[in-house]
């Protein structure tokens, strides 16, 4: 599920540049009319088949139904209300290295997100016509392997994890390595050039 935003963008980029070159209403226009279209339409789905439990889903078997809230009957157990400790979490260190990790993860991504095309374009002309088409399709690029290392790199971990490393030095590993080369990938990004 996580590697949806990566795919998402992966298809909206070179969209995108498609609709800007070839679209109705102008060219970029249409990009916005064509994502709000499937925009509503996935909302429209979204208000069909997604229900707030299984007990108020319509299309459920009687049988699916008796074993989906049987699995999940254990975890409705009352429990005792305890205080949520709010001071002690937010100064935790461990807390703080996760939010510190997930903004520069964040940050990185919004990066690339917001600003490749336009390097393509001013840096090495991917502007008109064909060239942004190209511009679009090299801007999903790291997108595209964004998504197959996150799908990978989950079942890796739990090797990993599972076999030969703790849950803490697999996630510091997995975190680390992911934002160095996030940061390299981003660095070699200044070095390429027209010729």
């Amino acid at each position: 599920a996580f590697a949806g935003q990566y795919v998402g963008t992966v298809i909206s980029f070179p969209l995108s540049a498609l609709l800007s070159v070839y679209g109705f209403d102008g060219g970029w226009p249409s990009m916005f009319y064509i994502f709000g279209i499937i925009g509503i339409i996935w909302f429209i789905f979204w208000l069909l088949l997604a229900f707030d439990s299984p007990a108020t889903h319509p299309r459920i078997s009687q049988s699916e139904r008796k074993y989906i809230e049987s699995s999940i009957s254990e975890a409705k157990v009352e429990k005792k209300q305890v205080p949520v400790p709010w001071l002690q979490i937010f100064l935790s260190p461990h807390v703080w290295a996760i939010i510190v990790s997930y903004f520069c993860s964040n940050f990185g991504f919004y990066v690339l997100l917001t600003t490749m095309p336009t390097y393509f374009s001013q840096a090495l002309g991917f502007s008109l016509g064909k060239g942004l088409i190209l511009n679009g399709i090299f801007s999903a690029i790291p997108f595209a392997f964004e998504a197959v290392v996150v799908i990978i790199a989950g079942p890796l971990a739990d090797f990993l994890r599972s076999r030969y490393l703790s849950t803490t030095v697999t996630r510091k590993l997995f975190t680390s390595s992911s934002l160095t080369l996030s940061a390299l990938f981003l660095l070699l990004c200044g070095y390429f050039g027209t010729s």
